[in-house]
């Protein structure tokens, strides 16, 4: 996970190099403490979490819930910043419930379609 953020943030220091934007940094409390949540409970925590759901729960299951992200932040721009549902992303996050609810619920390996290989079956 580590590599993965080095890796981006090589990306990212070259466009903000070639969009002109600054490498000064404001060393101000408010981003101090930004930084510090952003990097331990939001990515960090986060990570080891995943990996322990990993260890009791197989891929299929748990990455149905990664659908659940956009759906979230809504919900937490409703609560913390006031914005206002549209009909649209009431729509959005209802198909992506019941698509999440589908999944969840779907039979075992008994009701899933067999992967036929060429010149193997």
């Amino acid at each position: 996970m580590g590599i993965q953020l080095v890796i981006g943030s090589v990306f990212l220091g070259f466009a903000s190099v070639i969009l002109g934007e600054g490498m000064d940094i404001n060393w101000t409390w408010s981003f101090a403490t930004a930084a510090l949540m952003l990097s331990i409970p939001a990515t960090a925590l986060m990570v080891v979490l995943w990996y322990a759901l990993l260890a009791s729960a197989p891929l299929n299951s748990l990455n149905s819930f990664t659908f659940l992200t956009p759906a979230i932040g809504v919900v937490i721009g409703l609560l913390w910043f006031g914005e206002t549902f549209t009909v649209v992303e009431i729509t959005g996050i209802s198909i992506t419930i019941i698509g999440l609810i589908i999944v969840m619920k779907a039979p075992g390996e008994g009701g899933r379609v067999r992967e036929v290989r060429p010149g193997i079956d």
